[in-house]
């Protein structure tokens, strides 16, 4: 079978023979591409850049109640923005401030404002957002971008406000009631020492019952704790609507290896209150069962979080946080009760050594007791829900503006070079085609 040749020469008659039809054409195209180059409606683009903050969970050191606190990172903070920024939540008063017929803003949704004005851009690996806004003017352009600037600030401030604000109410009541405690407290101590007399008992009888100091403290810390989980517990409960999360709560509740974690908390912190009843916090056993104590509850969270992962319930990622935190926050809260029952057991046969003291002189350091008690539990109330308010700072969403909405100078489209080498290509197609029709109707001929 032989090889098809072109026959070059039949192509140059048909050159030769149709040239001035092929210039008329080409003349015709240009005028065309052209005419769509300057006709078309410009569009204008506004660019902003923004520099998105990191979201990180706050380190609370040296505090277990705070521990369950602490959220995790997770994925791309900037994807995280790009989704807020195309959100109903910022769009729809943006779309209300268009300047098009009201019929035309009923309709729009904010999927359609992003598909007509936005783009939205996240260079990988920065931390740099950047969004255009195309319009038919200049002015409408950066105008429509300023808009969604100040609608985009003004949603991650309102969601930065909600964060994790309900704990924080909580434990802010729980200190108004520790500080109305404590003064009723100091007043009780002062009215007795006005009824009494008694304002310092002998060394030796003092000496004896601050064998039992580190009790104040213990219990104070007991407490704390008991407090803050339970208010975590109330908080999360609320926020617990799936009702797949609460079907997933109740296996968490059967899981072996979870009831085990917990049955060793619960002891540890039980070892944790009769040593602190004893010594003080430098003392090195009890700095061991601290750590213990840490370990467990660190133990337990990694428990839960694969226990959770694992059970084939369908359940979004907030939703399974949450169960995480209330779970967690649980097992801490029954762990400060049973530490808070040892330490009461141990003060009652502590109660028996101080039966040869004076009734003055043991209501005295009674009275002088609850008063430390008090002041402890309120002081760490205190430290703790400004920690807490410290993390929903570091944990909050902001952006900070690198680059304002610019005021475009020349129009983004349509680009005129582009339109007329597309009807050059346009051209040099039906060119080639009609070539190639030409040819092979002479080559038949030929044959």
């Amino acid at each position: 079978m032989e090889a098809k040749t072109i026959e070059y020469s039949i192509l140059k008659d048909i050159v030769k023979e149709k040239w001035k039809r092929f210039l008329l054409f080409g003349i015709i195209m240009l005028a065309i591409s052209l005419i769509i180059a300057f006709t078309i409606p410009k569009q204008y683009t506004s660019n902003v850049m923004f520099q998105v903050k990191p979201r990180g969970s706050a380190q609370v050191a040296g505090n277990s109640a705070l521990a369950a606190l602490v959220g995790f990172n997770g994925g791309d903070s900037s994807l995280t923005y790009m989704s807020i920024l195309k959100s109903s939540r910022v769009l729809e008063p943006v779309i209300q401030k268009l300047d098009i017929p009201d019929e035309d803003k009923e309709q729009m949704t904010a999927d359609i404002f992003a598909k007509k004005y936005l783009t939205v851009d996240n260079p990988r690996g920065t931390d740099i957002l950047t969004f255009s806004i195309e319009a038919d003017s200049p002015e409408e352009a950066q105008t429509i971008a300023q808009n969604v600037t100040e609608s985009f600030q003004l949603a991650l401030s309102d969601l930065s406000g909600t964060q994790d604000s309900g704990i924080v109410k909580l434990l802010s009541q729980k200190t108004d009631a520790a500080k109305k405690d404590l003064e009723q407290k100091i007043q009780a101590l002062e009215k007795y020492k006005q009824e009494s007399g008694v304002y310092a008992p002998s060394d030796q009888e003092k000496m004896l019952l601050e064998k039992s100091a580190g009790y104040d403290k213990a219990k104070a810390d007991a407490e704390v704790q008991l407090n803050t989980n339970s208010a975590i517990v109330s908080n999360m409960e609320s926020q617990l609507s799936d009702q797949n999360a609460k079907v997933l709560e109740s296996k968490m509740a059967d899981n072996p290896e979870i009831q085990e974690i917990r049955n060793k908390l619960l002891n540890a912190n039980q070892n944790l209150a009769a040593l602190r009843f004893k010594f003080t916090d430098t003392y090195p056993e009890v700095i061991k069962a601290q750590e213990n104590v840490n370990y467990l509850n660190q133990q337990l969270d990694t428990t839960v979080s694969k226990a959770v992962r694992s059970e084939n319930v369908s359940l979004s990622a907030a939703q399974a946080e949450i169960l995480k935190k209330r779970i967690v926050a649980k097992s801490n809260a029954d762990a400060a009760q049973a530490s808070i029952e040892t330490l009461k057991t141990l003060a009652e046969q502590n109660k028996l050594l101080t039966n040869e003291f004076s009734t003055k002189s043991i209501k005295f350091f009674k009275l002088e007791r609850d008063v430390n008690i008090a002041k402890e539990t309120y002081t760490t109330l205190v430290k703790t829900t400004e920690s807490l308010k410290m993390k929903e700072n570091l944990d909050s969403m902001d952006v900070r503006i690198v680059d304002k909405a610019s005021l475009p100078i020349k129009h983004s489209w349509p680009k005129r070079a582009l339109i007329v080498l597309v009807g050059g290509l346009i051209y040099a197609l039906i060119i080639i085609g009609y070539l190639y029709i030409g040819y092979s109707r002479r080559v038949k001929q030929v044959i």
